[in-house]
């Protein structure tokens, strides 16, 4: 299986039930049903599993899995060892493994996946693994964080090019 993958667009097309009738009253009812203007799929869940050995050159380094994207919750786990996740899909997440990695033998990571309940999007999100996934291997001292960098203007009504232009000079 390649990545990025989403499981969900090879499910049915579910149409809606001859109970369910819109309620105009509340138009966030509808979006809570089948009766949903996103062309529903059923909520579902999906299991990913990669096996693999570490190179030799890995050992003293900082080791990361990198998540650009789980579509909706998403639960992680090294060796049957739950290391980490995200319960909101649209923003990317790392785990450091460095530790909990073992050198010289096969690990095996496991990503559980959820969409959830019909009411958690009133569009088609997709489900799984549907951007891209990486381990990243670095110095283990020489790094910056994921979103540790965070740049301020003194004055709010700065424009945005203005923002970027200091970005770009650090």
């Amino acid at each position: 299986m390649n990545l990025p993958h989403d499981y969900l667009i090879g499910q049915p097309w579910i149409k809606p039930s001859s109970e369910e009738i819109p309620d105009n009253r509340d138009g966030a009812a509808n979006i809570k049903s089948r009766l949903s203007a996103r062309a529903f799929k059923e909520p579902t869940k999906g299991v990913y599993s990669l096996r693999f050995t570490p190179q030799n050159s890995w050992k003293g380094k900082r080791i990361l899995l990198d998540f650009e994207g789980i579509m909706l919750v998403g639960d992680v786990f090294l060796n049957g060892e739950y290391i980490g996740g995200t319960d909101y899909g649209y923003l990317g997440f790392e785990i450091d493994i460095s530790k909990k990695i073992c050198h010289s033998q096969e690990n095996e990571i496991i990503v559980k996946t959820d969409t959830g309940k019909p009411s958690n999007s009133r569009w088609y999100t997709g489900g799984g693994l549907y951007r891209q996934v990486k381990i990243i291997v670095t110095d283990p001292t020489l790094y910056f964080s994921r979103h540790g960098l965070c740049v301020q203007t003194a004055q709010a009504e700065t424009p945005v090019h203005v923002i970027s232009r200091k970005v770009l000079n650090l």
